[in-house]
């Protein structure tokens, strides 16, 4: 479970308490104003217990919001947006336990929505897609279209457009 050093965030202080290759082990502290911004995982759930501070885990789809007070824990699955923050921008201290799966950071902004749906085509699942992530307009479609054609390698030869409905 390789971690890369090169983050798109800053925290104020990350400590590795166990690592294999398939399950981590830390302790996070995000300052005041701090983030771990918009992300998802592919393989790995992440379970988050709440150290000290108030500890706010979000999630898009489906959207809800955590508030952890000390000794709480929620845990976010595979390919679920989520972002973790202090309560109200505050300072918070978190343990997490990332597994049981291969490690990977995904940001979950437009330009990744091409990944997080090649990546769940792939592997034969279903994803759940926020509102703010959908594509508005044709052109859109076809850039996230486009976007998940190049994710997985194959040569593109023309473009489908379409929609799920949810009944």
């Amino acid at each position: 479970m390789a971690d890369s050093d090169a983050r798109p965030y800053v925290v104020e202080r990350r400590e590795v308490v166990a690592e294999t290759r398939d399950l981590r082990v830390s302790i996070l502290t995000v300052a005041p104003g701090q983030e771990v911004p918009w992300h998802y995982h592919s393989q790995v759930t992440d379970t988050f217990y709440c150290l000290e501070g108030v500890l706010s885990v979000e999630t898009r789809a489906p959207p809800a919001r955590h508030l952890l007070d000390a000794g709480e824990s929620c845990a976010v699955p595979p390919m679920t947006a989520h972002r973790v923050t202090g309560r109200n921008g505050g300072r918070a201290r978190f343990l997490i336990v990332q597994g049981v799966g291969t490690y990977d950071y995904c940001p979950a902004d437009g330009g990744s929505l091409s990944r997080l749906l090649w990546e769940a085509r792939r592997d034969g699942r279903q994803v759940r897609v926020d509102d703010r992530d959908r594509p508005r307009d044709e052109a859109s479609a076809y850039a996230v279209q486009r976007g998940a054609t190049e994710a997985s390698g194959y040569e593109i030869v023309g473009y489908k457009i379409g929609a799920t409905a949810q009944f």
